[in-house]
């Protein structure tokens, strides 16, 4: 057992060249991209159904079907107090509270769509 542990120990020694760390550095660079693009595209697209929902209830009319909304009065009581009760801290930046505004979109979706 005592070889393994030695060459555990210069495997640990051993350092990465200076052309592998500028290999490195160009992945974890393409991975800071990818991760900007999905974020891009994510807050493009709820943010796209938040303003088709803006767009409906401010033109009266269904979204993607064409049909008036009858926003009954319980219904907008419900969608305003489900806004205002919205609990997300955006300093944070955390996914949870990205999740909750995509959720509450959907349900506000749901309401107005009856």
């Amino acid at each position: 057992m005592k070889p393994a542990r030695v060459s555990e120990r210069k495997e640990e020694r051993r350092t990465v060249s200076r052309a592998d760390r500028e290999k490195l550095v160009v992945e974890i660079r393409h991975l800071r991209t990818l991760f900007q693009e999905i974020a891009d595209a994510y807050v493009a697209r709820v943010s796209a159904m938040i303003q088709r929902l803006a767009d409906s209830v401010e033109n009266n009319d269904a979204v993607g079907e064409g049909a008036e909304v009858d926003l009954p009065l319980a219904h907008y009581q419900q969608i305003v107090s489900s806004i205002r009760r919205l609990s997300v801290k955006p300093e944070k930046g955390r996914r949870r509270d990205l999740k909750r505004i995509e959720e509450l979109v959907g349900q506000i979706d749901e309401i107005i769509n009856r």
